[in-house]
């Protein structure tokens, strides 16, 4: 059993998070982030602070975030939660405890009782929640928050990579549990706001969630496709059940040490079936090869 200890997950959240920070000095510092921003984004340095996408950024963070830190503070399982993770004592424990705390019901979202303990620390759990019960109605900033809280998710998850199961309390393992559940879903929704508002098409598109064959018939044969086919033989929904929790906002039961939903709930792919794939790929092939006799 692994002994060695650390320090709570949440401490820089909650020494930080208990403020609401004022929309001019969120302007400022969201300015000065993406001055400093690795790579740079498509304007000019010079204007991005003058940008009225900039201004719209920081408007969402404080009305959403500072909302969200605010109930969120003021509910017992936040309390709860920084009490369990302010005193770890031994990670095996603290995750077993974690988990315990985390079977109590919550009718705040579904991040609590489907993942904290296990991808997500009750701390993170409970703050993602909070995060989605008060995403914006309107558009585009509904959109916009959706995808910042799956970023959250992604970054905060306790998982390699990907959420098919999340690290467990071993030897090997417990530093990574740890290192990911110290980070802050406010802070990381903050610090990416500014990109997601300045990220957007030009011209008005369109996306469909479709067979891919299916979708190949109605193309023209001037079209361009883009065939990236599964090269896995495991589902892919198996790997982001979690980020397709936090998009969707709930999730039914789950179970297993991957935290699954149902299978019905789970999208299954031909492409990734090792008795369907090849005759799923000719198909599609072929269905785009008529598109160049035509």
């Amino acid at each position: 059993m692994n002994r060695s200890k650390s320090r709570a997950p949440a401490k820089d959240e909650a020494a930080a998070a208990s403020n609401a920070i004022p929309i001019a000095s969120m302007k400022a510092m969201l300015a000065a982030s993406l001055r400093a921003s690795p790579g740079g984004l498509p304007s000019p340095a010079a204007t991005w602070a003058a940008d009225p996408t900039l201004s719209r950024a920081a408007d969402i963070s404080s009305s959403w975030l500072n909302s969200t830190i605010r109930l969120r503070n003021a509910s017992k399982k936040w309390r709860e939660a920084l009490r369990l993770e302010s005193h770890v004592v031994d990670i095996p424990s603290f995750v077993s405890s974690a988990r315990e705390l985390c079977q109590e019901p919550s009718a705040v979202g579904p991040i609590w009782n489907a993942y904290g303990g296990h991808y997500f620390s009750p701390t993170q759990a409970i703050s993602i929640d909070y995060m989605l019960k008060y995403i914006p109605s309107e558009e585009p900033a509904r959109t916009i928050c959706i995808a910042a809280s799956i970023i959250c998710a992604s970054q905060c998850a306790a998982a390699p990579g990907h959420t098919a199961q999340p690290f467990q309390p071993t030897i090997g393992a417990s530093p990574f549990s740890m290192e990911a559940w110290r980070k802050s879903p406010i802070d990381i929704a903050r610090r990416v706001l500014p990109d997601l508002c300045l990220r957007h098409a030009k011209v008005v598109g369109e996306a469909k969630v479709q067979d891919a064959t299916a979708a190949a018939a109605t193309l023209n044969s001037s079209d361009l496709a883009i065939v990236d086919s599964p090269y896995s033989g495991v589902q892919y929904s198996r790997f982001y059940h979690v980020l397709e929790t936090v998009a969707e906002g709930n999730v039914d039961s789950v179970s297993g040490v991957g935290r699954y939903p149902l299978l019905k709930n789970r999208p299954q792919s031909s492409f990734s079936n090792k008795g369907q794939s090849s005759k799923a790929l000719s198909t599609l092939l072929e269905t785009l090869a008529k598109l160049v006799r035509r």
